[in-house]
């Protein structure tokens, strides 16, 4: 949070009987009528050395104009003692004084080399150049008739839990492009895209799987956050305050645009949608899900990508009624885009209904050749491309075919033992590699046993 400290005037006069803010100037006076006035015989420059006074800095290119620019003039009578603004606390008048995730250290005086030129330093915590810091300030001593100090503040960092991008396919140097807020801005691996604060009790509570990061990736994708680097590890949470110093975690991203499949609604709305026909769709499991209690139709064809990771859809049900001359299956037709990679489907219930064929003549009744034909019913695909990639995927189910009287499913039909062959239920045409299917086959047609 950006916390602002108001510094007033009345309590250091208390303490400090001749300070004098120039801000502060009475219209139609000068300043150096106010001084002169006064006896304003000695000077002090703050520098808010990082931090800010409030001051508009229309150079922010320059990084030394910036720390020269944010700065108060405060001036004094000879002898007085100095106004320690961050510690001693006003309230007529006020000065702007702070600095975003930092709490005030106090101040010191501005190193100079032997020219009187001020000296800079890049703070090893974050890259970024600061002026370098000299003695610190004694504000038991006096400042005398015609001198003036140049003092700088110190900053000490609030310790953080920090979230830190990692994408396994940047190469070194590379980038995702994407915002914080409004402002663009490209990071690349350990760069961090997210911040907590502790709370008083020096704790960072859970934040739940849909929560997403400050940084948002145009040409990359959030997954989750992981308390390893290589993204293996959950985090524990609550994370505690245990020292001086930030605490990493890490959010994995992937190249591009993905759908990342997190709970069994993203299955059964998304994965078995209409984005499966799309080339350009990639989806991302997770997580093990549990889909048990969700029933999607079979999808007409699958073009898309889906990665695994390694983990399991457990539990789907996919149903639907047969159409006649229009092949069913869990995928339907896997097109030469298709991608499938380590993945299981375990549990998978496949059901299919055949209607009856009504209009059948009562003579017609016992020969199989009028029955309603043109139905095929498959487990996996009905047709697969030359050019579809399917590496390591895992199918353990159960397929049920309710046949109507006087239908049959061609596939599922032997006409020369008038019998129901459940073995060729698996796969349509097209190679099967990359599979390994486990299917129960279950046909239900006692109508056609009782009128033989």
């Amino acid at each position: 949070m950006r916390r602002k400290k108001k510094w007033g005037l009345a309590a250091a006069l208390a303490a400090v009987s001749s300070l004098f803010i120039f801000a502060g100037c009475t219209v139609g006076e000068s300043l150096e009528e106010i001084v002169e006035e006064n006896d304003l015989v000695a000077q002090v420059t703050y520098y808010a050395n990082g931090g800010d006074f409030g001051v508009t800095v229309l150079d922010t290119t320059d990084r030394e104009n910036v720390l020269l620019s944010q700065k108060k003039e405060l001036y004094y009578k000879d002898g007085s003692k100095i106004a320690d603004i961050g510690n001693v606390m006003l309230s007529n008048g006020s000065i702007d004084f702070e600095r975003r995730d930092y709490d005030f250290a106090g101040w010191y005086h501005v190193e100079t080399d032997v020219n009187g030129n001020i000296v800079y330093e890049v703070n090893e915590v974050d890259g970024v150049k600061y002026m370098k810091l000299g003695e610190k300030v004694d504000f038991s001593k006096t400042i005398e008739d015609g001198e003036h100090w140049y003092l700088c503040a110190a900053w000490t960092p609030r310790v953080k839990v920090k979230m830190k991008l990692v994408c396994d396919t940047l190469s070194e140097g590379e980038t995702i492009k994407g915002k914080f807020g409004e402002k663009e801005t490209e990071l690349k691996n350990g760069d961090v895209v997210h911040e907590f604060s502790f709370s008083t009790k020096g704790k960072v509570e859970s934040v739940s799987d849909s929560w997403t990061p400050d940084f948002k990736a145009e040409n990359g994708t959030y997954v989750a956050y992981y308390a390893d680097e290589a993204c293996t590890q959950e985090v524990q949470w609550p994370i505690s305050n245990t020292g001086n110093t930030d605490v990493f975690i890490y959010a994995k991203y992937l190249e591009g645009a993905w759908t990342v499949l997190r709970t069994a609604d993203d299955v059964s709305g998304k994965m078995f949608g209409f984005a499966a026909t799309q080339s350009d769709t990639k989806f991302y499991l997770y997580d093990d899900i549990d889909a048990t209690g969700k029933t999607v139709t079979p999808l007409d064809g699958f073009a898309a990508t889906l990665e695994g990771n390694g983990h399991t859809i457990s539990g789907l049900t996919v149903e639907t009624q047969l159409k006649q001359f229009t092949p069913s299956a869990t995928f339907g037709i896997l097109y030469d885009t298709a991608k499938m990679k380590d993945v299981t489907f375990d549990d998978l219930t496949v059901q299919y209904n055949v209607s009856s064929n009504v209009n059948i003549k009562d003579e017609d009744k016992t020969d199989s050749t009028k029955w309603n034909h043109g139905y095929d019913a498959y487990a996996v695909f009905a047709e697969r491309g030359n050019g579809s990639v399917v590496e390591n995927v895992v199918i353990n189910a159960t397929m049920t075919v309710f046949i109507g009287e006087y239908s049959c499913v061609d596939n599922l039909w032997d006409e020369t033992n008038q019998q129901f062959d459940a073995v060729n239920g698996k796969f349509g045409a097209g190679p099967q590699t990359g599979f390994t299917a486990t299917v129960d086959i279950h046909i239900q047609a006692d109508w056609w046993t009782v009128n033989q």
